[in-house]
């Protein structure tokens, strides 16, 4: 098979690393050996690198499958590119022993998972890359032990929530960009221990409002009004589960008096005259379609199983406020939605 090098241009402005669009790499060498793409888009190793490989450039090369193993032996390693491949998933332990690692970049690939403990013992990691990419969720711990980090990426992803303690260890995070997701809950304690951040980006998500101990600097859609309840979320309620499914398109909810709307301690007064004006099927139909008339999440600590799971909040409600939405807590055993 006829060798190519990948000649990888630095583009400044965006840290990025570009290859000439024509040509993939077959083969990149670093230090004293050789890694090999086939043309199934496994990477392999010849040789044993050495000290002297301290930066690996495999972006752009049409990577698939990478095997456990690959980058063993590479203390000296400070860089790794792995951005722009077609990685669906990473086996675990890949990067263990990358001691020395301070660039990771994973970002445009197809990564829909994270395996539990992937980044463990990258303790001089400065900077990971997992943006344009299709991650769901995040592995409780999974940035655990990466005190040096700097900047994370994990924009243009498809995260529906941010727990309490995600971020937990990142002493040195000065950046993080989590916008264009699909995010609808973010805890209140999310981002408490993040006392060196200094910019964080929110925008483009699915957020019904902020919660005032989010940092003031982060850049968020205009018009969010504050909350006002305590945000806990441990993981957002995929499409395929949500309620319109189990209900059926074009079934109709029920409508509760003022009377029994009082019942519920979180309703205000002036809200219980306020009603859904849609159907769970067209709720549904909207999350799909990516309308952003209607938003939709957990409950997290506050949800009661069987009763209270979801909340909805809707643009076009009467209720709602210019440029925001109203919402409601969906009551499952009257199949009512609550004015929240």
């Amino acid at each position: 098979m006829r060798r190519m090098v990948c000649v990888c241009l630095l583009w400044a402005v965006l840290g990025a690393w570009i290859c000439p669009k024509a040509e993939a790499a077959s083969s990149e060498s670093c230090g004293n050996c050789t890694f090999h793409i086939s043309d199934e888009g496994l990477l392999s190793r010849e040789g044993s690198c050495g000290d002297s490989c301290t930066s690996l450039s495999l972006g752009f090369c049409n990577i698939q499958n990478i095997t456990n193993g690959i980058f063993d032996g590479l203390s000296s390693l400070g860089r790794l590119d792995l951005y722009n491949n077609k990685l669906e998933s990473l086996p675990g332990g890949v990067f263990d022993g990358l001691s020395s690692l301070q660039t990771l970049s994973l970002s445009n690939n197809k990564l829909e998972s994270l395996p539990g403990g992937i980044f463990d013992g990258l303790s001089s990691l400065q900077g990971l890359g997992l943006s344009n990419n299709k991650l769901e969720s995040l592995p409780g711990g999974v940035f655990d032990g990466l005190s040096s980090l700097g900047r994370l990426d994990l924009y243009n992803n498809k995260l529906e929530s941010l727990p309490g303690g995600v971020f937990d260890g990142l002493s040195s995070l000065g950046r993080l960009d989590i916008s264009n997701n699909n995010i609808t809950c973010i805890s209140s304690q999310a981002f408490t221990n993040l006392s060196s951040l200094s910019k964080m980006d929110l925008t483009g998500n699915n957020l019904p409002c902020y919660h005032p101990s989010w940092p003031s600097f982060a850049s968020k859609d205009t018009n969010l009004e504050s909350c006002r309840n305590e945000g806990a979320c441990t993981q957002s309620i995929p499409l395929h589960s949500r309620p319109g499914r189990e209900f059926g398109s074009c079934t109709a909810h029920k409508e509760l008096d003022p009377e029994e709307l009082s019942q519920y301690l979180f309703v205000r007064s002036v809200y219980v005259k306020c009603r859904m004006q849609h159907t769970w099927g067209e709720i549904v139909h909207g999350l799909y379609a990516r309308n952003t008339s209607f938003k939709i999440g957990g409950l997290g600590k506050r949800r009661i199983g069987g009763k209270h799971e979801v909340w909805v909040c809707s643009y076009r409600d009467d209720c709602a406020k210019h440029n925001n939405a109203f919402c409601y807590i969906f009551d499952f055993e009257k199949t009512a939605f609550i004015p929240w």
